[in-house]
């Protein structure tokens, strides 16, 4: 009896192991001449060729990567942000740079953190169950019209721009939380569900059926109908928001 019962456990203990063995991390750096010996030299061709579910390590470099359209599960992970402010904690203080990115049908459950985008469309999420971590962007994100979405998750993020939905599309369960941007949120009545928490932003936002707490506005006019507000702090904002400690 009891080795019957080691060997299940050993067995329950193996799935997972086995499981991950066959998915695989690959470098991607396109310094001229690959001087590191990376697996890919150009990101949309790595992209194209790796197995679904593999993650790719998105190098430092002085070059951009170009633009990137996601159509398959991947992970995409880069060096990070600002990483010349923060000296000493890196390798390299170059960062990691894509112009811009669309999460196309089919890139379901993808990853993308760690990245800089620098291109002026920014990033255009068209599925669902995204996480997109830690990034930096010179623009700003958007959800555009078309079927509907949920399980989006914006987090950790640094946004010259804002975060925009369309004004038809059904989003459900999205998260923004932990974000830095330059404006705000643009929503539309009855399209979006979800929550906005602990993110600092520039400009007035448009709120519809989320739940927003702890965030700091600094400007601009919010729109507050059909939304749980509490625990935000308003500068030199109009209206006053109701709610509990706003």
């Amino acid at each position: 009896m009891k080795t019957t019962t080691l060997l299940s456990t050993l067995a329950l203990v193996m799935i997972p192991v086995v499981s991950n063995a066959q998915q695989h991390v690959w470098r991607v750096n396109n310094t001229p001449g690959n001087p590191y010996d990376a697996d890919y030299v150009d990101l949309p061709t790595a992209i194209s060729l790796v197995p679904t579910g593999d993650t790719l390590h998105i190098e430092a470099s002085t070059y951009s990567y170009g633009s990137i359209n996601l159509t398959r599960h991947l992970v995409l992970i880069g060096p990070g942000y600002f990483l010349d402010v923060n000296m000493g904690l890196q390798a390299s203080a170059i960062d990691a740079r894509i112009d811009n990115l669309t999460f196309a049908a089919g890139s379901d459950t993808s990853t993308v953190m760690g990245l800089y985008v620098i291109g002026g469309s920014g990033v255009s999420i068209q599925t669902s169950n995204i996480n997109f971590i830690r990034n930096r962007l010179n623009y700003g994100i958007s959800i555009p019209n078309g079927t509907p979405r949920s399980n989006l998750y914006i987090q950790g993020n640094h946004i010259a721009g804002g975060i925009s939905s369309g004004s038809t599309v059904q989003v459900s369960n999205l998260t923004i939380s932990n974000n830095i941007m330059g404006s705000g949120f643009g929503g539309y009545p009855n399209t979006t569900t979800g929550v906005f928490t602990y993110n600092v932003t520039g400009q007035g936002s448009g709120f519809y059926g989320m739940t927003c707490a702890n965030n700091i506005f600094r400007s601009g006019t919010t729109s507050v109908n059909d939304n749980v507000f509490h625990h935000n702090y308003f500068h030199n904002l109009h209206p006053v928001v109701p709610g509990t400690a706003n």
